[in-house]
């Protein structure tokens, strides 16, 4: 299996355990289909569409897009950090744009036994990289909050949503 293949493999198995997440804490969602024919004209090149809806109420949406990528110490950190796809996150922004609606990056965070359901969820807009590079950007995901329970995801989306 190539580094590509593995990639999307990992990505697979990250949003299958985001949903599974999401049904344990009863949070409503709708998972998007990635394949190219399913996208809208609009986001050919320009937007990533995200890996879930999460319904809000009052028709209200958070767009959530899962990362799935074992945290690492990079040289000059110290703290544990992964790595993101410039572009991806670029085209993040232009669906949050295209849409109207907030997308909120989900890391999977339950590397350690007895956290298999860990996940740190921040606004896009609200990430601050902690070192930058042509391709990718590298974020402390110890910076990001913590969300465990329901009681702490719907409130976090609901409110960040509105700003």
């Amino acid at each position: 299996m190539n580094n590509m293949e593995q990639f999307e493999k990992d990505g697979l198995i990250g949003e299958k355990k985001f949903r599974d997440y999401l049904d344990r804490l009863g949070v409503p969602y709708l998972p998007i289909d990635q394949a190219p024919e399913t996208h809208a004209q609009q986001f050919h090149g320009t937007a990533k569409r995200p890996d879930s809806l999460v319904l809000l109420g009052a028709a209200r949406l958070a767009a959530i897009d899962v990362k799935y990528k074992k945290p690492a110490f990079w040289i000059g950190s110290e703290t544990a950090c992964v790595g993101v796809n410039r572009a991806d996150l670029e085209k993040l922004a232009e669906f949050e744009r295209i849409s109207g609606i907030r997308v909120f990056l989900a890391f999977f965070d339950g590397w350690n036994p007895g956290f298999a359901d860990v996940w740190r969820i921040a606004k896009l807009a609200a990430i601050k990289p902690t070192r930058e590079f042509e391709d990718f950007v590298v974020i402390d995901i110890n910076s990001l909050p913590l969300v465990r329970s329901r009681a702490q995801l719907m409130p976090l989306l609901i409110r960040e949503s509105a700003q």
